[in-house]
């Protein structure tokens, strides 16, 4: 298996990996919140939450967000390398 050098694979590992944790704590604390909120709710304590609870917007954010980021980001680093590419001066290929 060829090793990563190249910049761009190593940035955008770090890219994925980044959002991947980075989606894992907010769908955690979001999921966390809302299952304190359904006890607060069960031992009539607070109202249940509805579908307009912090919690619940920040976990939709999670799933529906997040992943939308990551793909603009990934979609922008591809048109960096693509332009970078072109910036290159190109060696002149032996004649054969």
């Amino acid at each position: 298996m060829r090793r990563m050098r190249s910049r761009w694979t190593r940035a955008f590992l770090i890219w994925t990996v980044g959002f991947v944790v980075a989606t894992v704590v907010i769908a955690f604390d979001a999921s966390a919140g809302l299952y304190g909120a359904q006890q607060a709710c069960f031992f009539q304590t607070a109202p249940s939450p509805d579908a307009a609870h912090p919690k619940l917007v920040q976990l939709q954010f999670a799933f529906l967000g997040m992943p939308l980021i990551w793909v603009v980001g990934i979609v922008l680093g591809i048109g960096a390398r693509m332009v970078e590419g072109r910036r290159r001066p190109r060696l002149p290929q032996p004649d054969g």
